[in-house]
C-alpha cells in the first residue's frame, strides 16, 4: 500500500475486518507517519486528495470543497500510537491477534551509512526536512511505546549494517530478509507465549 499511514490502515481494518477474518494482523509501519501525514488533519491522505482535484477540475466545477475533518494538536508518534491502540481493539474485539512494528528508517542511530546513502540523503533540501521529521518521530516514540506489549520497535533491526537503503525509506534484500527475520521471531514468540 503505498504510503498508507496508520490512520488508512485503520479505516482498512474496519472496512475488511468482517470480510476477510483474519487469524493474525501485522502492521509494519512509521515512517509515512512521520514523514508523509499531514496531522493538523490526519486523515487527509496527499493522493486522496489529488485524485479528488483532478476529477473536480476535469469533471466537475460544481463539487464540494474536499472536508479534511477537525484539526488536531498532536504529534505524529501520539497519533501512531493511538491508531495502533484503536486497531488493537478492533481486532481483540474480533479476536483476532496483532503485532505492530516500528519499521527501519534510515536515520536510525544504530544504522551507518554507506557513502551512497549518504549522498542520496544529502542531495535534496526536501529529504533533509523529510529526515528531520523521521528522526523526531524515532527519538521521542521510543520511551513511549516500552509498556505497549503488541507494539514493538524493530527501527534498530539494522545495528552494524550499512548499505541496505536503496532510497529514504526502501530496503534491499538483504534488508527485507533482516526485517523478516526480526517479524518472524516476534510472532514465534508471541504465539509460544499464548500456547
Amino acid at each position: 500500500m503505498a504510503r498508507y499511514n496508520s490512520y488508512q490502515e485503520l479505516l482498512k481494518i474496519l472496512r475488511n475486518i468482517n470480510g476477510i477474518q483474519p487469524d493474525f494482523v501485522i502492521s509494519f509501519s512509521g515512517l509515512n507517519d512521520a514523514v508523509y501525514s499531514n496531522y493538523n488533519y490526519p486523515y487527509y491522505a496527499p493522493h486522496t486528495q489529488a485524485i479528488y482535484e483532478g476529477f473536480v477540475n476535469n469533471i466537475d466545477k460544481y463539487c464540494l470543497p474536499l472536508s479534511y475533518g477537525l484539526r488536531s494538536s498532536k504529534e505524529p508518534r501520539e497519533l501512531w500510537i493511538k491508531n495502533m491502540k484503536y486497531i488493537f481493539e478492533i481486532l481483540k474485539f474480533n479476536q483476532v491477534d496483532f503485532l505492530a512494528f516500528i519499521q527501519p528508517f534510515i536515520i536510525s542511530e544504530e544504522y551507518e551509512m554507506d557513502y551512497e546513502e549518504k549522498y542520496l540523503i544529502n542531495a535534496e533540501t526536501e529529504i533533509l526536512k523529510c529526515l528531520e521529521l523521521e528522526r523526531d518521530f524515532l527519538c521521542n516514540i521510543k520511551s513511549q511505546i516500552n509498556d505497549i506489549e503488541f507494539i514493538k520497535d524493530i527501527s534498530d533491526c539494522f545495528k552494524g549494517k550499512k548499505g541496505l537503503f536503496r532510497d529514504q525509506y526502501h530496503v534491499y534484500e538483504e534488508g527485507n530478509a533482516i526485517i523478516a527475520e526480526h517479524i518472524y521471531n516476534e510472532i514465534i514468540a508471541r504465539f509460544n507465549y499464548c500456547a
